[in-house]
């Protein structure tokens, strides 16, 4: 914009995460398939202090898509025999968070920076298909869902981090740079997926783990 305030935009995947089993693992009736992918779009406002001080402020606008894929174990009636029903669900949704930078550049060879990424809350919408819909007898006494296709909803709380970083430049057309980011994982607990009054939600599900 000016010799002191710059205007600039960002595009980029801060967050994915996902893994696959075999679907007759021991593990299927918690999941077999997970993932999660997100895209980040920051439009960010920096200012130049002086020739050493800069500091910039971004709105992050940050798109989310989970999907999970498990079994549950089906008797239609109490003379059939019980069989893995599959379960898939799938959701996207929309959240926003802020970014926070500086850079210092002390001299011409050395320069620094610090930026922080704060928590994104996501309301994420989506569906619930079941590739068996009908009555099992053992739903009600195992607290399984009742196989009827169905909306979802969740609320997804992703977590902050800071980074940083050290520039070094000791020709005109040679740098080197070291740095190291810090993601507050420890801020995640669980994932409640709400799947309607007869299934209240799917608890716990850890996107730290696989």
């Amino acid at each position: 914009l000016n010799d002191n305030v710059w205007l600039g935009f960002a595009s980029f995947s801060r967050f994915g995460l996902g893994n696959s089993f075999d679907s007759n693992w021991v593990g299927r009736y918690n999941m077999y398939d997970i993932g999660l992918k997100t895209m980040s779009f920051v439009p960010t406002l920096a200012y130049k202090v002086n020739d050493t001080l800069s500091l910039s402020v971004g709105a992050e606008v940050m798109n989310a898509h989970v999907y999970r894929g498990s079994k549950i174990p089906t008797m239609p009636t109490l003379t059939s025999k019980p069989f893995d029903n599959d379960l898939q669900l799938e959701g996207s949704g929309w959240g926003v968070g802020a970014h926070l930078g500086m850079h210092m550049r002390f001299n011409d060879q050395w320069s620094m920076g610090l930026s922080y990424k704060s928590q994104v809350t996501l309301n994420l919408f989506g569906d619930v298909d079941f590739s068996y819909e009908g009555n099992s007898v053992i739903a009600k006494p195992y607290n399984l869902p009742v196989a009827r296709d169905r909306s979802a909803n969740a609320t997804l709380q992703l977590p902050d981090s800071i980074a940083w970083g050290l520039a070094y430049k000791p020709l005109e057309n040679l740098s080197f740079e070291v740095g190291t980011v810090f993601t507050r994982w420890s801020t995640y607990n669980a994932l409640n997926i709400i799947m309607g009054n007869d299934y209240s939600s799917v608890n716990n599900l850890s996107l730290i783990h696989i």
